[in-house]
């Protein structure tokens, strides 16, 4: 809910209409989500079951998954999140996410997509 209140402050006065196009999780689907993204202005454009070559980011997983742990199964969930990580840094993740997203590194170099903070 925080992300819309922060995607709806970052468009204040824009014109254009904003469609929001989500898959089928369960945080999409929860009437105070869906509720408050009717009240900020936002349109919900939902995906149809099991349709993950209708999510481009879904391509993107199934990268991430095939370099990161496909054949390889990690000692510790920490050298999991590093090897996450290390994909994301080496493919430039979280950069081409900030220009899809219009968003750009603050002072710290950290872009803030939703609850979470991507390090550039």
């Amino acid at each position: 809910m925080q992300f819309l209140q922060q995607l709806q402050r970052r468009f204040t006065g824009d014109t254009r209409k904003i469609v929001l196009i989500w898959d089928g999780a369960s945080y999409h689907r929860s009437r105070k989500v869906r509720a408050l993204a009717k009240r900020l202005g936002f349109t919900i454009l939902p995906l149809p079951a099991y349709s993950p070559d209708l999510n481009p980011i879904e391509g993107l997983w199934k990268w991430m998954r095939e370099e990161v742990t496909q054949h390889y199964c990690h000692a510790t969930l920490d050298e999991l999140r590093r090897s996450c990580l290390a994909f994301g840094h080496t493919m430039a993740l979280f950069n081409l996410l900030a220009q899809w997203h219009g968003f750009q590194p603050d002072a710290h170099g950290l872009v803030r997509l939703s609850i979470v903070e991507f390090s550039l």
